[in-house]
């Protein structure tokens, strides 16, 4: 399992995530943005629906929230080793 992940900052304020999807093994890649200061962290997904983002990256549960782009860098990490964290526990069992 490869476990290199790539979290950038991008002109546009946006964040990009490039990773290993450590369930599926899968390349994966997502753009993440704020609308606004202070705003819900949402993701364009595969069919160009605008989505929030919750806790760990999911779909469901606790909202995110990002001050600004910087903020959304820490946001987008911390929840990226959440992710990972959960994940790793799920393949452990």
């Amino acid at each position: 399992m490869n476990t290199q992940t790539k979290i950038s900052l991008m002109p546009n304020g946006s964040v990009e995530l490039q990773a290993e999807d450590p369930l599926t093994g899968e390349s994966i890649r997502r753009v993440f943005y704020i609308r606004a200061s202070n705003g819900y962290v949402r993701e364009t997904d595969a069919h160009g629906a605008h989505r929030q983002v919750c806790r760990k990256l999911k779909r469901t549960g606790n909202t995110l929230i990002a001050a600004d782009s910087d903020d959304l860098v820490k946001v987008i990490r911390r929840e990226w080793i959440s992710y990972r964290l959960a994940a790793r526990r799920e393949l452990n069992r």
